[in-house]
């Protein structure tokens, strides 16, 4: 079975009963359907493709602690954010991960496109 075929099935098997408020899975739904169902499949395992970053103000966008994987390999993460631009126009100061004693600015990461690794969560205010 292709990962196609075990994803349809993974959806299929959580259809609405027939009041609307259960789903074939016996679990109460306190959500639309389609989000029970997208719950399930990330529970399974799945995951979006990897966020890919073209340019340098992507990665100055990106939040502080997020960690990228350039294209020759490098590993960074992104160690602070200022308020206004350096000389270059570059917000943010990276540490590598072969050496993070000596930040780097966002135009030394100068090989993309970059994967984003990982980045923090947004969090709200009141959290």
């Amino acid at each position: 079975m292709c990962d196609r075929d075990t994803l349809a099935e993974l959806i299929n098997l959580h259809q609405p009963a027939a009041r609307g408020f259960w789903c074939s899975c016996g679990e109460a739904l306190d959500c639309h359907i389609d989000q029970h169902r997208a719950a399930v499949v990330i529970a399974a395992g799945w995951r979006p493709p990897a966020r890919r970053i073209e340019t340098p103000a992507e990665l100055d966008a990106l939040p502080e602690g997020a960690v990228v994987r350039t294209a020759e390999g490098r590993i960074a993460e992104k160690t602070c954010h200022y308020g206004a631009a350096d000389r270059h126009g570059f917000r943010s100061d990276w540490a590598e991960t072969q050496d993070d004693d000596i930040p780097i600015g966002t135009d030394e990461l100068d090989d993309l496109p970059a994967i984003v690794l990982w980045e923090p969560e947004e969090v709200t205010s009141g959290e």
